[in-house]
């Protein structure tokens, strides 16, 4: 049986916020996070799935080396390895170590900077810190183009979202759209959608 753990994560208002204060944000994405994470032998017994590749053949019985999505341990698993491994560069890079387990959620990297320069600086080392745990983190969004084209990041500029599941009985759904290039949280409304939604299967709406 595998344990669900400790709830590790950070507070998303408070990544939000710090995301907030200073004058160059930059964003990034930990690719594939959970399966990045070996789950210890004796217990991947708990990881049992079966499989078969059509309804005529015999089905065969696997087990998941990594951690999964649905794994109740993964969360904790996952931020316990990245905070783990950043505690680990300390001596090297302090206030990047800091950075990583303060201002990351779930697998999202949300930061802010003072200059361009220090933006920089503090996104390289957050790359050489999570690849040296087998961690890749892409997907940079920036306020800044300076700062993307000498991280490597060469996509375009694209809305970003942070989504935060529901961490403790007092935190709701948390939905924030970010536009980089203002660097503007924008609030997306849905009323005309839904009221044509509900007058197409027959509801009409009432005042009570």
């Amino acid at each position: 049986m595998l344990l669900k753990g400790p709830d590790l994560l950070t507070s998303l208002p408070s990544v939000l916020f710090r995301f907030r204060q200073r004058e160059v944000a930059i964003t990034g994405d930990i690719k594939e996070m959970f399966h990045q994470i070996l789950i210890r032998p004796e217990d991947r017994q708990a990881q049992r799935f079966l499989l078969r590749d059509s309804a005529t053949e015999p089905v065969q019985e696997y087990v998941m080396d990594v951690a999964t999505f649905g794994s109740t341990c993964s969360p904790c698993s996952a931020q316990y390895v990245k905070n783990r491994n950043a505690e680990e560069w300390k001596q090297v890079y302090p206030d990047v170590a800091a950075v990583i387990v303060e201002n990351t959620y779930v697998d999202d990297y949300a930061n802010s900077s003072d200059t361009v320069e220090e933006a920089v600086r503090i996104a390289l080392e957050v790359k050489e810190i999570h690849a040296s745990a087998g961690f890749e983190i892409r997907n940079w969004l920036s306020s800044s183009k300076q700062v993307l084209r000498r991280v490597g990041e060469e996509t375009t500029q694209v809305s970003k979202c942070f989504i935060a599941e529901k961490s403790t009985g007092s935190e709701r759904v948390l939905g924030m759209a970010w536009l980089p290039e203002p660097d503007e949280f924008t609030f997306a409304l849905k009323l005309r959608d839904e009221v044509v939604q509900l007058l197409a299967e027959g509801f009409i709406p009432t005042k009570r």
